[in-house]
């Protein structure tokens, strides 16, 4: 029922079928399985975990194998409860710990929980025990940058710590590089970046190298140069599952549900060839062909250049006085031209400069006495009588 249930589409009917008969016989490994990944896709990791302990105490899984499995689920339970819950987070993400001590997401979530907690002491003992038996870039980069009120150098010195738990690493030697950088100690920046080359010829280091290359000496050749060998060598390491690569972990398949399948590993269709015995690797043939760096010289300034003439030596001219000395024709002169007096121009008068009229007379009130008591008329200021043709008296 459950093979024809999936071929026909009906995944809700074969997940029914598959629950069924796990609950049954948790010892048949189909019926176990398919259970499995349904739970683990539905984000009920303790039914999946409870599921995965019976199938330990039928025999279905070896013992490694189930704890490894269940070092995941309790990894993915821990990632779904550390924004709510770290303190919760933090126990889960231990016991993973205790059964697959180099999980490297689980030592990330219980750092978190930690770091949550302000204990920074346990976050960064969590994170060394991890390193030393995987060196992670994500747990460099959670161990460098635990407290945020570090300065670059004091981020420096962290990876440096790291550096000495694992040294002659292509992940401790790039932790340190970068670190330099970020403390513009260029010179440890360069050896630390180049001997990671040396060991690993991969596109982080290039694109690190370049980044070292502008902050230091802002030569576009060898930034090019740099950018060049970024392009053709290979992919750093990434998780990979089925053929998927993802920037993060996750604990199923996106492409078969299948639990525990993400894997850190170069992808595949990066893989670089083998490498003879005798033959010089990548790393040392870019470092080599590194061209040198510009100098750019000031143009030297033309030293001033003096001419180096003779003096001229002028001869004074023989002066020739005639014995009889011609006299000149005295020319009348021309009498003086008659000065002509200028005409004035006609001046046209504008409306404008026209004399104004005469404005009329302005007749007082009350005959220019005051209102209150105006007085007799006075005959001179008054104005004339119109005379008319009939005249009664």
């Amino acid at each position: 029922l459950y093979v024809e249930a999936n071929r026909l589409g009906a995944h809700e009917a074969a997940r029914q079928y598959a629950e069924t008969a796990a609950e049954a016989a948790p010892y048949l490994p189909w019926a176990a399985k398919a259970t499995l990944e349904h739970r683990c896709r539905a984000g009920h990791w303790d039914d999946a975990i409870r599921l995965l302990d019976q199938q330990k105490i039928a025999h279905v899984l070896e013992r490694h194998e189930a704890e490894r499995l269940k070092a995941v689920l309790l990894t993915a339970k821990a990632e779904d409860q550390l924004e709510a819950e770290p303190a919760a987070a933090r126990d889960s993400a231990l016991k993973a710990l205790k059964l697959a001590k180099d999980l490297v997401p689980a030592a990330i979530i219980a750092a978190k929980a930690y770091m949550r907690e302000d204990n920074l002491r346990k976050a960064s003992s969590t994170l060394e025990q991890v390193w030393k038996l995987d060196p992670h870039p994500e747990i460099a980069r959670a161990y460098v940058r635990a407290r945020s009120g570090d300065s670059a150098v004091d981020r420096l010195k962290k990876a440096e710590k790291l550096e000495a738990l694992k040294p002659n690493n292509y992940e401790s030697l790039l932790v340190v590089s970068e670190a330099a950088l970020d403390a513009q100690d260029f010179k440890k920046a360069r050896t630390k970046a180049e001997a990671a080359a040396r060991i690993a010829s991969r596109e982080r280091v290039y694109l690190l190298l370049a980044d070292i290359e502008e902050a230091e000496t802002g030569d576009q050749g060898r930034i090019r140069h740099w950018m060049g060998q970024a392009l053709k060598a290979p992919r750093d390491a990434a998780w990979v599952a089925d053929g998927h690569v993802s920037e993060r972990w996750m604990p199923i398949s996106p492409v078969t549900g299948r639990l525990d399948a993400f894997e850190w590993k170069t992808p595949f269709d990066q893989l670089a060839g083998p490498i003879e015995e005798g033959s010089v690797s990548e790393g040392e043939k870019a470092l080599a062909s590194l061209p040198p760096v510009a100098r750019t010289e000031a143009p030297a300034q033309p030293e001033p250049q003096f001419e180096t003439t003779k003096p001229k030596i002028v001869q004074p001219e023989a002066r020739v006085i005639d014995a009889e000395p011609q006299a000149k024709a005295i020319e009348p002169e021309a009498p003086p031209a008659k000065a002509t007096k200028p005409e004035k121009p006609a001046v046209i008068a504008s409306r404008e400069e026209a004399p104004a009229a005469q404005e009329p007379a302005v007749v007082e009130p009350f005959f220019g006495r005051p209102p209150d008591d105006p007085g007799v008329k006075d005959p001179a200021l008054a104005a004339p009588e119109a005379k008319t043709r009939l005249k009664l008296f």
